[in-house]
């Protein structure tokens, strides 16, 4: 599996079969560009325009808005219906959390939760091997509360999604909160690896924002 991330929620997963699928991708109004590749498959967690790009997309992918369970191209996905906010989307609405079954390791895209999870939430969601939590407050949960969503579904390792870069037009915060949570921290530019490479101490993978860039390699 390889995990791109453009900005903001826009993550895009490769399969090692050659399957792309795309979670969140955002418009052309956020400030990063518009990533140059076809995914077969676009997750959409809700209807806000730097998560539902669908149409600024290449190619025609088969596209998942709704919770439910589904299998597309051999990839089993699991939407589970949350709140955007922290009083039960009276604030900001609904928020689809996903959940993609990929060379047989559990990916969690938290779209734009806005709350930490309860015991029986985190028990439908485990188990997860990998999760990208937004970290960076003002729409969605900020560092403190995103590390306790990871400490609750104890993933191997953690993206953190949706906080601010130079491109990013929202003034969200930063990682940093969110990255003062844990102990073993990397950057690069992708993660790529397979089931035999996830450890069980959690790491936290600080990628690059593609989107700020002119490539996607």
């Amino acid at each position: 599996m390889k995990i791109r991330w453009y900005g903001q929620a826009n993550i895009l997963i490769e399969s090692s079969g050659g399957i792309k699928i795309q979670c969140d991708p955002y418009d052309d109004t956020l400030g990063y560009r518009i990533p140059d590749f076809k995914p077969d498959i676009v997750t959409v967690s809700h209807n806000h325009f730097d998560h539902n790009g669908v149409e600024f997309t290449k190619g025609d992918p088969e596209t998942v808005r709704e919770p439910g369970d589904f299998n597309i191209k051999g990839i089993d996905i699991k939407g589970v219906e949350l709140f955007h906010d922290n009083t039960g989307g009276r604030k900001r609405g609904k928020n689809i959390v996903y959940k993609l079954r990929i060379d047989n390791m559990d990916f969690i895209h938290m779209g734009d939760i806005g709350h930490v999870l309860s015991t029986e939430i985190a028990r439908r969601l485990k188990p997860c091997d990998i999760v990208a939590v937004p970290v960076g407050g003002r729409y969605t949960v900020g560092g403190k509360e995103a590390a306790d969503i990871v400490r609750s579904l104890a993933p191997s390792v953690v993206i953190p999604i949706h906080y601010d870069t130079p491109s990013n037009r929202l003034g969200l915060n930063g990682a940093d909160q969110f990255l003062k949570e844990f102990m073993e921290i990397r950057r690069s530019r992708f993660w790529q690896g397979a089931r035999k490479d996830l450890k069980k101490e959690v790491a936290v993978e600080v990628l690059m924002a593609l989107g700020e860039f002119n490539n996607d390699k």
